[in-house]
């Protein structure tokens, strides 16, 4: 029986008020069929925000826009593989590739949907030590680079030792908070592939708040924490994994990191309780991209693997996941807050149990479907 429950958005809302989640859950909420996928591997990472997985395709010039809906796209006129968004839901897109690729980018402002409304931010000045260089895939940005406030984006290209964090406001580039950030350390080595750097608050002017993780040459997540070093083991089953990808979350007081896992380009990941390093949810790996290289057909597709988060609470956040060729789906995370995981400890192991249908009314004699059994202040989720 697969860990994963499938329930409504509004079936969660109709009983939240009576059942406090006790254990971390995912919820798929919707799956694009194959057909609405690019067919290519000229579309390798993709950026997921209010609902919505937006795929840059270099092949087509555009931005293939995924959600519950369907398919529509963007006619940008961008050729990067890489997109991100910043908080207030600003897409920001790569515009070239190869070795430049790494500080080449434009913004389609929340909202937009045609080419006349993007702001093409040309090549964007690097700071000292950061060389512009090839780069596929890029983590989530912080901010909103659309106000006077501003907001910054991180990228770690190829052959770097440092990561660029670019700072972008009322949307041009604002150099003197460009910088460039030190990982410093053992992890101060040369990266012959690229690396994705996630930051781990909303601190738009902080440059020690990062997590990365490097392409093919690393196992693991590594924490700039102040002037602190924190390694986050991969998985086993994603022990120098080239696929990329992968998050950090603070959520109910817990920071969780998800991740691809299984062989190099699945569609497997995992979700990881960095607490106690335990894997809270496995999505076991079904298919892996079907695409041959473009520049050689006797290798696997470079695709990258796409999985984020998107905090949309305290307790919850919604999950994107994106394997060229094969899926993108998206699932909303909750997590217990900490007075709801401390109550359940308390728990009246003697106390009745009841069973409630996914609309919150009361079930005498349950079966043949899937309930909330509340049992005290504890409920779950179960199957009969």
């Amino acid at each position: 029986m697969k860990k994963l429950l499938l329930l409504s958005a509004s079936a969660l809302l109709s009983f939240s008020a009576m059942a406090q989640v006790t254990e971390p859950t995912l919820t798929q909420v919707w799956e694009t069929e194959k057909a609405n996928l690019p067919d290519d591997d000229k579309a390798r990472y993709a950026v997921g925000v209010n609902g919505t997985i937006f795929i840059p395709w270099q092949t087509n010039s555009n931005v293939v826009c995924i959600n519950k809906d369907g398919k529509t796209t963007i006619e940008t006129g961008t050729k990067g593989w890489c997109a991100t968004a910043d908080e207030a839901g600003n897409i920001i897109l790569q515009t070239g590739a190869g070795s430049s690729a790494s500080n080449q980018w434009a913004i389609l402002p929340a909202g937009k949907t045609s080419k006349e409304d993007l702001i093409d931010l040309g090549t964007l000045t690097s700071p000292d030590g950061c060389a512009a260089n090839e780069l596929h895939m890029v983590g989530r940005a912080i901010g909103n680079v659309m106000n006077a406030d501003g907001g910054a984006f991180y990228v770690f290209a190829k052959n770097q030792t440092k990561i660029t964090k670019f700072f972008i406001a009322n949307g041009a580039q604002v150099a003197d908070k460009t910088v460039a950030v030190e990982i410093g350390g053992d992890n101060a080595y040369t990266s012959s592939a690229q690396g994705l750097v996630q930051p781990i608050n909303s601190d738009v002017n902080a440059t020690d708040n990062v997590i990365w993780t490097i392409r093919s040459t690393a196992n693991s997540f590594y924490k700039l924490d102040g002037t602190a070093y924190k390694e986050y083991a991969l998985t086993s089953t994603n022990t120098a994994c080239g696929t990329g990808g992968g998050d950090v979350l603070t959520l109910g007081g817990v920071e969780y990191t998800i991740e691809p896992s299984g062989t190099t380009y699945s569609d497997g990941f995992v979700i990881v309780d960095r607490t106690n390093d335990k894997v809270v949810y496995t999505r076991e790996s079904t298919e892996t991209t079907p695409f041959a290289a473009s520049w050689n057909a006797n290798v696997k597709s470079v695709t990258q693997v796409y999985t984020g988060f998107e905090k949309t609470s305290g307790t919850t956040a919604n999950v994107y996941h994106f394997v060229g060729g094969v899926r993108a789906a998206m699932y909303t995370f909750e997590v217990p807050s900490v007075a709801t995981a401390i109550e359940s400890v308390a728990v009246d192991a003697n106390a009745p149990v009841e069973y409630y249908n996914l609309q919150g009314v009361k079930v005498a004699n349950p079966e043949n479907g899937l309930f909330i059994k509340k049992q005290g202040n504890k409920a779950t989720k179960v199957i009969l």
